[in-house]
């Protein structure tokens, strides 16, 4: 906890305005889907004796702590022009410091689906994703699985920061996995809504099909999202989710008040899907999910400084190109050589893997932060990020293989998981 406290402290400068800063997301989750509630509890019971001997002790109580960890990134950015609708409250304001770019969310997905003829060589569909972010303290990761009393509940996997109730994957039993990125913050509009790694575990969780997980995240579950008082999930900020199931596959690029769901061929991909950290869609829904012309890249293109996301447009290149140059040929083995890779492709499909610095000289991509292995920007490597942990899920086998840290540093066979395997 210490480390996130630091962290956030340091921006936000307010004690008082992170502890009810994080008791709003919570008052919306437990509109929203009280289970996350109920899950962050039970994780502040088991905590409490490790919490107890924390330096930062007394800042509010156990649950607090815990929704401060799975609100790490929203409760940075409530200072930010806040989306209010009937029934929410407004931040407190506070001046806020600069967040070094190292500390930035910067992640990169790609799903590639298992059909006749299609991208994977043995018809298998393959989802791949990295949490990109700094490595302490969100280097202190567990794995878990889940053992629901409900049978009609789904199981599910994760690789999270401890505390965390999900992490930027989450797969469950019947196949759907969903991966989280930071998404449109060219506007830096912010609202009390549900977070990124939380709507990785809440689609996941509820969804036995891409479409409905993709419906989760925007139109909530009946008999719940109506307690919101909106009658679209919002996000606490810019985000994307990349959905898939064994045979198909969407992208939910969502700010607050609005929203679009990408499918596979809107954008010239045949079988398969890419989302890192902008938007793409030249479309949009407004909160009560009516249609416009209003387009989702208007709140995050794909180059800019917002967010310090310069390079989301090469890592996304980059994999809609490896898709698109290894169609037929693709495994799994592929794909985790994809997340180990120190280059990127270009949006006209020329593979870069070196890049100019006015100090070094030429210097591999990676140490430029254009890599999907992706590391904080400096030379030499700084070792202090940004890949904390790297997954490709398999759809068929109920597999995940994934590593802690960089996927290029993982010495030897992925990690691996599967959940027909548990008991």
């Amino acid at each position: 906890f210490e480390g996130y406290w630091d962290q956030m402290f340091a921006s936000i400068k307010n004690q008082e305005k992170l502890l009810s800063d994080a008791r709003n997301f919570g008052r919306y989750l437990a509109q929203l889907t009280p289970e996350a509630v109920e899950f962050m509890q039970g994780i502040a019971k088991g905590a409490a004796p490790e919490l107890a001997k924390s330096t930062y002790a007394k800042i509010g109580n156990d649950y607090d702590k815990i929704l401060i960890i799975n609100h790490y990134f929203a409760c940075r950015r409530t200072t930010y022009t806040q989306y209010k609708w009937p029934g929410t409250v407004a931040a407190m304001p506070v001046d806020m410091a600069l967040v070094e770019e190292s500390e930035l969310p910067a992640c990169s997905g790609v799903v590639v689906i298992g059909k006749l003829d299609g991208p994977t060589k043995d018809r298998t569909t393959i989802h791949g994703g990295t949490r990109d972010q700094v490595f302490f303290p969100q280097l202190y990761e567990v794995t878990y699985t889940t053992s629901p009393s409900d049978p009609n509940a789904n199981r599910i996997w994760t690789i999270a920061s401890a505390g965390e109730i999900g992490g930027q994957m989450v797969g469950n039993d019947k196949g759907v996995i969903v991966t989280g990125y930071a998404g449109g913050n060219a506007k830096s509009i912010f609202a009390f809504g549900i977070e990124w790694n939380i709507g990785c575990w809440y689609g996941a969780s509820f969804a036995d099909t891409a479409q409905e997980a993709a419906d989760i995240l925007t139109k909530g579950r009946p008999g719940f999202i109506e307690k919101t008082g909106n009658k679209m999930v919002q996000p606490a900020w810019g985000i994307n989710w990349l959905i898939s199931d064994l045979t198909d596959a969407k992208v939910v690029e969502t700010v607050p008040g609005r929203y679009a769901v990408r499918s596979i061929g809107d954008f010239g991909e045949e079988n398969f899907l890419v989302c890192t950290n902008h938007c793409t869609a030249t479309w949009s829904y407004d909160d009560n999910h009516v249609r416009s012309t209003i387009p989702m890249v208007d709140y995050g293109p794909e180059t800019g400084s917002y967010s310090g996301l310069s390079v989301s447009g090469t890592r996304y290149w980059t994999q809609f190109w490896n898709v698109k140059y290894n169609y037929g040929k693709i495994d799994v083995n592929m794909v985790i050589d994809w997340y180990r890779g120190h280059y990127y492709i270009s949006k006209d499909g020329v593979r870069v893997d070196n890049i100019w610095d006015n100090t070094y000289g030429w210097v591999p991509a990676n140490l430029k932060s254009a890599s999907v292995c992706r590391h904080q920007s400096g030379v030499p490597d700084t070792m202090k990020g940004t890949t904390t942990d790297a997954k490709v899920g398999v759809a068929q086998n109920l597999a995940f293989y994934f590593t802690k840290g960089r996927g290029h540093d993982w010495e030897g066979p992925w990690d691996l998981l599967s959940l027909k395997n548990i008991p």
